[in-house]
Order: structure tokens, then C-alpha cells, then sequence
């Protein structure tokens, strides 16, 4: 049967068994790679020193599985696990990230409609608390943060013509605080870029929106950071959105004390460092250019330091056998936002997600060993202190699978020049990248809904 691989609709190579005599219009080109790789969903959180990941593995045709599991990774490595029926994912369908309070978490949840899971501290489920009518366009984005004494959930909900991001808060116990969800402002409802931060004892809510829901759909058109401040006591004490930054494509953002630190993509993919505190005032930081194929992983505020870091991965495709080199890099950002030129630390692995307890970083990282015509890829999890670098680290393997070296014979092209890339001539490194990265997308198929 023949096999068909593309990148985006991007056709870039069909397998031709060899019991099939069928003509090939491109280039026979053979690939020798490290079969067995999963493809896995990842989401993490931390409470009270322990680290809580859930993870799940796609079955061999790409598909969400029928259930992931949470498993609570100790400091010293030990660890408990639960499965849970999948319920719990995103809009992408992905895990939604969790956010814990050590005696409750919640879990975004987006199935027939919006909603968050409340689970105990072992990821065993409590119950599913509806929030809002399933969007018929557009995503509702929804996220769960933890402030240190409440949650604060927000999502795009409203009309589809006129979307608003709305928020509702949770006591630590997962006791819901506001009757009715609170209308934050307008929202762009196909790309919800949102974070909160607890900075100087009112917590920030920072979007991405246009002015007039017109703007959307124009070419060259790029939304503003707003945001609102939330009291202790539910109150939004801004009468209107207050514009933070122009022409922000997305927002991070993490908060040591009274000083909050935000990263807003710029139109070119850059990334812009900007300091705010409690009332709002915005400080321009420096500039940040990323390698090519690397991408954000987390802000965080430095564990035993003053300042915060910016956590990045990059995974690379090389050599024949074709292997992914992934590489995890840790910059320094002060609470002024200068940030470090070199990484202040730079880990093997292909980073999945990464997040803070207050005194040890805790990474997910997909590891692979590889010899001869054998090898195993494993789901680990590291805990890196936060106070040295580089940092002691404790391993626990959530996961592992065995690879074996196999070659398959594709038939590259024939396909429309794009990007840059064309077919024909003998099969060189950009050749062999986009099967590469073909292999890895036919494995990584978007979860079914």
C-alpha cells in the first residue's frame, strides 16, 4: 500500500514497497532511520516539590489514545502514577497544561464544550465544572493559573462575531469563587494568546486583541498586548483593557515580587523583553533573536536567584542514519530585562516542557540512546537545581521504546517548489530534512476529535 507523507499539504515523498512496480515520477531516494519513535502529548505542572506530568502516546497511526497518565515525580525521583480516561485536552488537541495548588488541580478541558477539571493532588478526578458553550469558530484558549491563594481561569467565549475574553476564579480547594464569569474585554478568537502573572499582590491578565474584530482578516494587521489587573478580591479594578504593547503576536509572562517580566512576539518572530510592575508601567528590555528551528519553551522566575530565564528547544535532523539532536538552552534575564547574549546553560534532549517549585527547575525531555542497529527513546523527566549552574540533576524515565534501524525506499516529489526548496538532483541534506521532518509528521498526525 502506498504511503503518502506531507508537511502542511506540502507533498515530499511517497514509500514504494517493493512488491509494488508502480512508476515513480520524482526520485527513488532511500532513508535509514531509527524507527519506533512516539509521538507524545506533554503537559507538566508543580506542587509542593513534587512534579506532575501527564503524558499520553499516540497509537501507531497518529491518533489520541483512549487515556494519558499522570504521573507525581518526587525531588528524589521516586514516582506514582495514575491513568485517567483522556478528558483534559486543548484545542489542538493536546493536553491542556495543568495548574496545581497542592491540594487541588485543574485541568483545562475542551471536549463539547468549555470546562476544567478538578483532580486530586494524585491527578485522580474530582469533577468537570462546565464554563462555557463550545465556539462553532475560532478557539477558546482556555488556561488555568495558580497565584499562590486562587485560581484564575480565562477563555475566549461570546458570540462569534464578537468574541471577549472571559475569566472565573477557584479557591485553592478548587471551591468556585465568582457566580458568574467575569468579561475581561474583546478577544481575537482564532489565535487566544494569553497569560497571567501574580505581580505585587494583583494578578495581571495580558491578551492579544484588535480594536475592531474587522482587523483579524487584513493582511499585515497585528493585534495589541492589553491587559486588566484582578484584585485579591475578584474585583477588575481597570474600567477598560489598557494597552501594554503594540503589534504583539503573543505574550508570556512570569513575575518575581513586585516586578512582572513579558515577552510579546514581534511581527517579525522576534521576541521583545518588556518589564512591568503592579500599576502597569511597561519598560522596553532587549531583543531576542532565536536560531532557526528554535522555540520557546517557558519564562520562569530564577529558583534562588534575582531575575528570571528564558527556556528554549531546538531539535535538528542529522546524518544517515537520520537521528533528531535535540538541545534544551537556559538564558538569563534580569529584572531590568537585559537578557544574556550566550545561554548560561545548554542540556542534551528534546525539550518537551519545563517548569519551576520554587527552588529546582523540573524538564520533560524526550532522550534517545542509539548503537548499531538498536537504540531506545525514552519520556524522562530531570530535576535541575536552580541556584547552580550547571545544576545537580535527578533523573526518573516515565517512558521508554525501543528503535531499530530501518531503510525504506521513498519516492521524493513530485511536488511545487516552496520556500526555497525544489525537487530534483541528487538527494542532499535539504532533501533528506524534509523527509525527515515528513517522517516525524506522519506520526505526529493531529489528534482526532
Amino acid at each position: 500500500m502506498m504511503r503518502t507523507i506531507a508537511i502542511a499539504g506540502l507533498l515530499v515523498a511517497t514509500a514504494v514497497p517493493a512488491a509494488s512496480a508502480q512508476p515513480c515520477e520524482g526520485e527513488l531516494v532511500q532513508v535509514t532511520e531509527y524507527s519506533g519513535r512516539q509521538v507524545y502529548y506533554v503537559a507538566l505542572a508543580t506542587s509542593g516539590g513534587e512534579a506532575l506530568v501527564s503524558w499520553a502516546v499516540a497509537d501507531p497511526e497518529g491518533w489520541r489514545p483512549p487515556e494519558f497518565t499522570i504521573s507525581r515525580v518526587a525531588r528524589d525521583g521516586a514516582m506514582a502514577s495514575v491513568s485517567t480516561p483522556f478528558d483534559g485536552f486543548d484545542d489542538d488537541g493536546g493536553l491542556g497544561a495543568m495548574a496545581s495548588s497542592g491540594t487541588t488541580i485543574v485541568h483545562p478541558s475542551i471536549a463539547h464544550d468549555v470546562g476544567v477539571l478538578l483532580r486530586e493532588p494524585d491527578g485522580a478526578a474530582r469533577a468537570r465544572i462546565h464554563l462555557d458553550d463550545y465556539r462553532s469558530i475560532g478557539k477558546s484558549g482556555v488556561r488555568a493559573h495558580f497565584d499562590g491563594s486562587q485560581f484564575v481561569v480565562t477563555w475566549v467565549g461570546g458570540p462569534d462575531d464578537a468574541s471577549v475574553l472571559k475569566a472565573v476564579r477557584f479557591d485553592s480547594q478548587g471551591g468556585q469563587l465568582d457566580a458568574n464569569p467575569r468579561v475581561l474585554g474583546p478577544a481575537f478568537a482564532y489565535s487566544p494568546w494569553t497569560a497571567t502573572a501574580r505581580i505585587g499582590g494583583v494578578t495581571w491578565v495580558m491578551w492579544s486583541t484588535f480594536a475592531s474584530g474587522d482587523e483579524e482578516f487584513v493582511p499585515g494587521a497585528n493585534p495589541d498586548l492589553v491587559g486588566v489587573r484582578i484584585g485579591a478580591d475578584g474585583q477588575i479594578l481597570d474600567a477598560a483593557p489598557v494597552v501594554l504593547a503594540p503589534g504583539a503576536r503573543g505574550v508570556v509572562a512570569a513575575a518575581d515580587g513586585d516586578t512582572g517580566l513579558v515577552l510579546v512576539m514581534a511581527p517579525d518572530g522576534g521576541f521583545q523583553v518588556m518589564t512591568i510592575d503592579p500599576a502597569g508601567a511597561v519598560t522596553a528590555g532587549d531583543q531576542v533573536t532565536l536560531a532557526a528551528e528554535e522555540f520557546l519553551l517557558a519564562l520562569l522566575p530564577s529558583p534562588g536567584r534575582d531575575g528570571f530565564t528564558m527556556w528554549t528547544r531546538r531539535d535538528t535532523f542529522t546524518g544517515t542514519p537520520v537521528r533528531i539532536d535535540g538541545q534544551v538552552h537556559a538564558r538569563t534575564i534580569s529584572r531590568t530585562g537585559a537578557v544574556e547574549t550566550t545561554p548560561s546553560l545548554t542540556l542534551a534532549g528534546q525539550g518537551r516542557a519545563i517548569a519551576t517549585d520554587g527552588r529546582d527547575y523540573v524538564l520533560v525531555t524526550v532522550d534517545e540512546t542509539l548503537a548499531g542497529d538498536a537504540g531506545e527513546e525514552r519520556l524522562t523527566v530531570r530535576r535541575l537545581r536552580g541556584d547552580t549552574f550547571p545544576p545537580s540533576t535527578v533523573w526518573t524515565t516515565l517512558a521508554a521504546a525501543p528503535l531499530t534501524l530501518t531503510t525504506t525506499e521513498f519516492c521524493s516529489g513530485p511536488y511545487e517548489p516552496y520556500d526555497g526548496c525544489q525537487a530534483g538532483g541528487p538527494a542532499g541534506a535539504g532533501t533528506l530534512a524534509l523527509i525527515a521532518l515528513g517522517l516525524v509528521a506522519l506520526r505526529g498526525r493531529r489528534a482526532r476529535r
